[in-house]
């Protein structure tokens, strides 16, 4: 009883997805510390309910509203914020998948892009770079070491503050980077994409995911980020 009033009482006003978020949480560590019989009530959340579903998508910009973004972008390269809001929406990638990004990442003479220690195993995968891009990231890892982050030490934080900042200053909606992995997505599927192909390069185990939640492992498995900046570029 005392934990239903203490739950209703820190719900009030919550987003229907964070309060989903938090209670999954609390009944994986509550089976945690049950496992190492560090609790005699396991069950102590039980009756404990999330009114409402969650959100499916993701807020996306129109293509025109991309290519104004890209435009702002190309004509800053020495600013890193812009280069990597580039990367969210021309390759389609995760915040971490971008800050966490270090120079030995750069292959094939800074043609492709490693992606390393995804979220998933279908997050293991190698982009080919937009040729537009190709020389802004080259610009990043000049004089850096191999070990060095290509966008600098920084965060999915960091990447979320710039994103935003770029879509202001191109005076385009406000979104963050899972704004413009969804617009690529959304882009691509227009240009006639496939769902799976897409789900691949986007390192999605299944393409139920890129559908319903964005649009839509293998070695340059890119022709839609192809299309997908020849669209908008």
């Amino acid at each position: 009883r005392a934990m239903i009033e203490m739950w209703q009482a820190w719900v009030t006003g919550k987003a229907t997805d964070t309060a989903l978020n938090t209670l999954a949480q609390l009944r994986t560590f509550l089976g945690w510390l049950h496992r190492r019989q560090w609790t005699k009530n396991p069950e102590v959340l039980r009756g404990i309910e999330v009114v409402g579903r969650r959100k499916k998508g993701k807020p996306k910009l129109s293509q025109d509203e991309a290519e104004a973004l890209v435009n702002w972008c190309l004509g800053r390269p020495e600013d890193v914020g812009a280069v990597a809001t580039l990367c969210a929406y021309w390759l389609g990638m995760r915040a971490t998948e971008i800050t966490s990004r270090i120079v030995r990442n750069l292959d094939a003479k800074g043609t492709l892009l490693d992606i390393t220690d995804a979220k998933t195993a279908a997050g293991e995968r190698t982009l080919r770079l937009p040729a537009k891009l190709q020389p802004l990231l080259a610009g990043l890892a000049k004089n850096k070491k191999p070990e060095d982050g290509l966008f600098g030490n920084v965060n999915r934080h960091w990447l979320r503050r710039e994103v935003k900042r770029c879509c202001l200053a191109a005076g385009v909606r406000e979104v963050g980077p899972q704004g413009l992995r969804g617009t690529h997505a959304k882009v691509a599927r227009e240009v006639g994409v496939s769902g799976v192909l897409l789900a691949t390069a986007m390192g999605h185990e299944s393409e139920t995911t890129t559908t319903e939640h964005y649009a839509g492992r293998g070695a340059v498995a890119q022709s839609e980020v192809d299309r997908v900046s020849a669209t908008i570029s």
